[in-house]
């Protein structure tokens, strides 16, 4: 946790050599695997040579990547909590075992300055120029902005971040478990089913495009008892003329019975 503490605040190099050494043997053989798990991530414009990011031949990233792989760690809880943390304290012992504490700043200036900073990291060489990968949350709505070689990082990182929360809203189109739909049901106790999300839709839209985003619904005409609950029948998307932003199944929510014999006859009109 120190080791961790130390790099992810104040860019500790010596502290990406000790976890690289620990878990690979060394710092080449760990770049190794974090282009492995960069490819495993999908991202193309990454390889890993070092664990700290000092300017070796044939290291490098790009903005894109690196908003990915800071919204993956992000989704880690103590990464999330580490990366927003202002001040800490590491304990140690000098070299002549002597107890000390180390007190420890954020770098990320914009944690300070701009109060929906969550993160994330900062980074600085002469090749690179002065870059940062920043996080803000605000009303349960969560942007990363990514800026290389910047001459200004926490003020194009801000701007960058308040363009977003100004031109794009976070909406959840389909609430998990909301009925949008009752299905009729042929041969049960219910003449209907009640249907609902599966899982919340939520999605990042531009707030210019809310008047014409529309949420289409598609299900099966009918279905027959017995039903069970959680049978997908259907889903729920969500459009913008053709352009499909998302879509999710829809399930029954409750269980739907066989209905017996002599229910079956009455409803088919056989008995009077």
């Amino acid at each position: 946790k120190d080791l961790l503490t130390g790099l992810m605040m104040v860019s500790g190099n010596d502290a990406a050599e000790a976890i690289a050494e620990h878990f690979a043997g060394t710092a080449g053989d760990f770049g190794v695997l974090m282009t492995a798990r960069a490819r495993e991530m999908g991202l193309r414009n990454t390889r890993f040579r070092n664990p700290h990011g000092l300017t070796e031949l044939n290291h490098f990233s790009s903005a894109y990547d690196l908003a990915m792989m800071a919204r993956h760690a992000l989704e880690k809880g103590e990464f999330a909590r580490l990366v927003c943390t202002q001040e800490a304290t590491v304990c140690g012992n000098d070299p002549a075992g002597k107890a000390i504490n180390k007190e420890l700043h954020n770098t990320n200036y914009l944690l300070f300055s701009y109060q929906w900073a969550d993160g994330v990291k900062t980074g600085t060489t002469s090749a690179a120029g002065k870059c940062l990968v920043s996080s803000a949350t605000r009303y349960g709505q969560q942007l990363i902005a990514v800026v290389l070689h910047s001459d200004d990082r926490w003020g194009d990182s801000q701007r960058l971040l308040e363009y977003g929360f100004k031109n794009f809203s976070l909406r959840n189109f389909a609430p998990a478990g909301e009925t949008v739909r009752y299905l009729p049901v042929e041969g049960g106790l219910q003449d209907t089913v009640p249907l609902a999300p599966v899982r919340d839709l939520k999605l990042v839209v531009r707030n210019a495009d809310l008047k014409t985003v529309k949420t289409v619904v598609n299900t099966v005409p009918t279905v027959t008892a017995p039903v069970p609950a959680g049978t997908i029948v259907g889903s729920l998307t969500v459009t913008r003329g053709m352009e499909v932003f998302g879509r999710v199944p829809l399930v029954t929510t409750v269980e739907v019975p066989k209905a017996p014999f002599w229910r079956r006859l009455l409803l088919r009109g056989l008995f009077r």
